[in-house]
């Protein structure tokens, strides 16, 4: 029984220790990668180094898929350039695979002995080094709990049900094949079943072609479990996805049938109980190199034919819809530094969406243009940016809290602009019958200032900034002198006041908004 909880303990240290391995490794890389991307992008050979990095740093198939949805939808990479780089990440996630075929318990011991270290100098209290020193938890935490697993299993070699489970997955090797999917699709990672995989070889528990088997299967499921949990993307995200999964299929089926008709290409042997358990658990690991190895390869081969059946069958949409987030996924949060960068493009695609009403109001002839369903659809682009941007200030360093809060700023102004814009076009549609030229005037200056802003013009100089300052005095003085004018009836003055009332709120929020964005 007490070893049975030593192996659970040792289950959940290693798990635990990995969801903060693919944490940690994606703040600290993900800046670097960014950059990287311009460099190694441009030709098949670089785009495969680069994914092998990809996946090397943040140890999960899956991690790796999701930063580069995020950074698809985010234009940095185009989908065709990001292929191969989703093709090969798979292949950088060996290298934890082969730690584990070593005696890794005793580096666990010593990577949690630096944490002490690290708290009785002070260097906790550097905020540079924090994510430094979540990973080598991760790490510490990753490799103890295999230890424990490993230690843990020894004694039920013996075991009446290990024997009774062994009889069954060996009656056909389809059994083992699905066996490894199935707890794939339990642990959401391949490499984390070929770990446990290769303990139990170690403690002598199942025989290497068995484990061999599984750890195929686990490498489909793997695929299988991306495609799952990718329900709730849209087509041209859902893409990416079966990259990987094809990369995944591949590379199984094709290891498969090497496995099943010439084992001895991979082991030396059969029975670990006859050979070095320490040979046995390198062949496990450079099987599972194999398996990345072979889908990557075979997938850049016919990487052409895939990319057009991929685009086939999961075309971009003919056009964006405006009820819904665009850029903003929920698997972003893996990558704050990115995703950051996603909640700018949705709030541009606002003001952008603000600028098609404006132009459909100019357009307008008649007085029954409603501006509800406009409203309401910014509306509901904006609750899902702020729920988004709560959900991320729990995963945003101390070094991206400024660009954090500084988002969080340009939404709240943003929704006011909203109502605004929506109350003065409302206004100014009424009063269409009445022909005032300020009020058209102060249409087209809205318009000439959106545009500018959508632009980007106002990163260059500090024109809009003037032309969006403090209107209060002027507005006055034309409202004064036009008031003043017998010719303008009474509703005629009420509507002209409502009006530039009204527009002085728009001018306001956008030059705040001008302002967070320099």
């Amino acid at each position: 029984m007490i070893d049975i909880f030593i192996i659970f303990s040792g289950l959940g240290l290693f798990l635990s220790g990995l969801n903060l391995v693919s944490l940690y490794s994606s703040e600290i890389t993900g800046k670097i990668f960014c950059q990287l991307l311009r460099f190694f992008s441009t030709n098949a050979f670089r785009q495969s180094i680069i994914g092998s990095f990809l996946g090397m740093a943040t140890q999960s198939t899956a991690a790796s898929t999701y930063m580069m949805i995020g950074l698809i939808k985010s234009g940095k990479i185009s989908f065709k350039h990001s292929m191969m780089i989703l093709a090969w990440s798979s292949v950088g996630t060996s290298l934890l695979v082969f730690v584990a075929a070593t005696d890794i318990y005793l580096v666990g011991l010593f990577l949690l002995s630096l944490i002490s270290i690290f708290y009785l100098i002070n260097l906790s209290k550097i905020k540079s080094l924090n994510n430094i020193l979540g990973l080598i938890l991760a790490f510490g935490l990753l490799f103890m709990g295999l230890g424990m697993i490993k230690n843990g299993s020894m004694s039920m070699q013996d075991s009446f049900w290990i024997k009774e489970f062994l009889e069954f997955s060996s009656e056909t090797i389809w059994i083992g094949f699905i066996i490894g999917i199935f707890l794939s699709l339990i642990t959401q990672s391949a490499s984390t079943v070929s770990i446990l995989t290769i303990t139990l070889v170690a403690s002598q528990i199942i025989p290497i072609f068995a484990a061999a088997v599984i750890l195929i299967g686990a490498n489909l499921g793997s695929g299988v479990s991306l495609l799952i949990t990718s329900t709730h993307f849209d087509d041209p995200q859902r893409r990416s996805i079966f990259v990987q999964f094809i990369t995944k299929f591949l590379g199984s089926f094709f290891m498969l049938i090497l496995i099943i008709n010439w084992p001895n290409l991979f082991f030396s042997f059969r029975d670990t109980a006859s050979e070095s358990l320490t040979i046995a658990q390198t062949e496990l690991a450079i099987l599972y190199l194999y398996l990345q190895l072979s889908g990557a390869t075979l997938f850049s081969i016919f990487s052409v034919k895939f990319f057009n059946l991929l685009i086939k069958y999961f075309p971009d949409s003919a056009e964006s819809d405006n009820k819904k987030l665009k850029f903003i996924y929920p698997d972003a949060l893996v990558n704050p530094s990115n995703a950051i960068d996603l909640i700018i493009l949705e709030q541009d695609r606002v003001l952008t969406l603000l600028l098609a009403y404006i132009e459909r109001v100019r357009e307008s002839r008649t007085r029954d243009f409603s501006h509800k369903e406009n409203q309401k659809n910014c509306r509901n682009i904006m609750i899902g940016i702020k729920s988004f941007t709560d959900d991320l200030i729990n995963h945003t360093s101390n070094e991206l809290q400024v660009n954090f809060f500084s988002t969080q700023s340009v939404n709240e102004s943003l929704s006011f602009l909203i109502d605004a814009l929506n109350d003065f076009l409302n206004s100014f549609n009424a009063s269409k019958d009445n022909k005032i030229s300020l009020n058209h005037s102060m249409l087209e200056s809205l318009h000439l200032i959106f545009s500018l802003v959508i632009e980007k013009n106002y990163l260059q100089d500090d024109t809009l900034l003037v032309m969006t300052s403090d209107k209060n005095q002027l507005m006055e003085s034309i409202r004064d002198n036009l008031l003043e004018k017998d010719n303008l009836r009474s509703h005629e003055k009420k509507a002209l006041f409502q009006n530039t009332r009204l527009y002085e709120r728009v001018i306001l929020h956008i030059n705040h908004i001008i302002l967070l964005k320099k």
